[in-house]
């Protein structure tokens, strides 16, 4: 509880609160904190992420724009308890900034490129998490020179299932039109050629709505890793 208090008491989001936020972590634990919020940062802000915390590692993990644009929607409804959109709520949300931003992935690639070396971004298909949770879990172990770890059980369940709204295909069309630069930035970030993706497996966990369902899997890595971790390097701290 005084934990929480403290940072309660702290200015939220700033540097001095999130060293308050990870000192509970021990020697040679890895910290992580998992958000959609990183990836559309201004490079001012990647800029003092990568200042404040200078071994810093970055895992972007992305998802097919149409289907994380939807799933995005979907969230927004499911919060406003609109559970069967008409028309105009559709229009609505197609034209969200918020929607917007977040969608824009060529300006996201290209300021943590300018933020970090190549060697310490990791960038993943959100579908691997439908199709090959494990081989997932090893990427991200072997960037972060972790130990392979014993997957929980369970491991590969969505958590936090979202509505089942479906949407117009007019809507599926729109947003390909406009995003078809952002699918061709996620081929290029992925080293692909355009549109040879798989596809998406459409988790209900996944997208801004069951975002923890990526961060579980992470976070499941790294906690599974921890004691070995710390017999191996017991001097050593990441970010």
């Amino acid at each position: 509880v005084a934990y929480l208090m403290d940072l309660a008491d702290r200015e939220p989001f700033s540097a001095d609160w999130y060293a308050r936020a990870f000192a509970r972590a021990r020697p040679g634990m890895l910290r992580l904190d998992a958000t959609p919020e990183y990836a559309s940062l201004p490079p001012e802000g990647a800029a003092e992420a990568v200042a404040d915390n200078p071994d810093v590692k970055v895992i972007h993990v992305l998802r097919a724009p149409v289907d994380r644009a939807l799933s995005q929607i979907r969230m927004g409804f499911a919060r406003k308890r609109i559970l069967a959109p008409t028309a105009q709520d559709w229009e609505t949300a197609l034209a969200s900034a918020d929607l917007a931003d977040r969608s824009d992935y060529a300006r996201h690639l290209q300021v943590w490129d300018a933020a970090l070396p190549a060697d310490r971004i990791l960038r993943l298909d959100f579908a691997q998490l439908g199709t090959d949770p494990g081989g997932f879990l090893d990427r991200v172990e072997r960037f972060l020179g972790l130990p392979a770890a014993e997957r929980a059980a369970g491991f590969r369940d969505p958590v936090h299932v979202g509505p089942p709204i479906p949407a117009p295909a007019s809507v599926r069309e729109a947003l390909a039109e406009r995003l078809a630069p952002q699918a061709a930035a996620m081929d290029r970030a992925l080293g692909r050629a355009p549109g040879q993706g798989a596809a998406d497996p459409g988790l209900p966990g996944a997208g801004p709505e069951g975002e923890s369902a990526t961060a579980r899997l992470l976070r499941a890595a790294a906690r599974a890793a921890l004691g070995r971790e710390d017999a191996r390097h017991p001097g050593r701290r990441a970010s």
